[in-house]
């Protein structure tokens, strides 16, 4: 009984201890993730925004390019071949199409292809500044946006790994408190088996100062024994006190 009761009183002591220490730190834990989880709150907020801000195009894009005038050529150019005339029949005038000679037609190609490189003469050197400038813009954005679109992802990158440490940091603290709580669950149990040895030994112990060698028996407190073990320490009993 001496013995049982000097580890019970060991191990609710230790029991008793690790409880403190166990509310102290969870108490510890608990102010550090308040804190923590406005951080994560606040980093998966920034996540939300650059993740919202990559879906949008970076400013100042030039815009489409300018359009190229087409460069003149004759054989495409398309003329209506046919006149229309009026004539005099009996008491009526009607018209007829009638159509053009070859060389009219042909004139009125060579002036619609002369306008058309006279044109071409003014709008392809306005159109070579127009498009050294549009290059030189789209260059310009397309650097911009490519270092934003870098700053983006890196941050990106950054916001995750916090978030993920965090989140790692919170499942091992989970899992360490699981733990310690198994821990501490188990020494409870010790605890309660050890205490219902004592209090087994302590009925026998008064069943033998009674003469009742059955006393514990009939009171039902086998709980907390090894009934093999014990059975072999009262038969020893037994045959050294017949």
């Amino acid at each position: 009984i001496e013995q049982l009761q000097s580890a019970l009183d060991e191990l609710v002591a230790e029991y008793e201890s690790k409880q403190d220490e166990t509310r102290a730190e969870n108490a510890d834990q608990r102010a550090v993730w308040t804190t923590t989880f406005a951080t994560r709150k606040r980093l998966v907020g920034n996540l939300n925004l650059v993740i919202e801000d990559s879906r949008y195009p970076t400013p100042g894009h030039p815009g489409a390019p300018p359009v190229k005038p087409a460069e003149p050529n004759r054989d495409s150019i398309k003329v209506d071949e046919y006149e229309t005339k009026k004539e005099k029949r009996g008491d009526k005038t009607v018209e007829v199409k009638e159509r053009k000679s070859q060389r009219e037609i042909e004139r009125e190609k060579d002036q619609k292809f002369f306008a058309w490189q006279q044109r071409y003469a003014v709008e392809k050197p306005i159109y070579d500044q127009k498009i050294a400038t549009y290059r030189r813009e789209l260059q310009a954005w397309t650097d911009l946006d490519n270092m934003r679109r870098k700053e983006l992802f890196d941050l990106y990158i950054e916001l995750t790994t916090r978030i993920d440490r965090i989140d790692q940091e919170k499942k091992a603290a989970d899992q360490s408190k699981k733990e310690t709580m198994e821990e501490i669950d188990r020494m409870g149990d010790s605890i309660k088996e050890l205490r219902d040895k004592v209090r087994t030994w302590k009925l026998l112990e008064e069943g033998v100062r009674r003469g009742e060698h059955d006393y514990f028996l009939r009171a039902g407190m086998r709980e907390g024994i090894d009934p093999q073990r014990e059975l072999q320490t009262i038969l020893r009993w037994i045959r050294t006190h017949p």
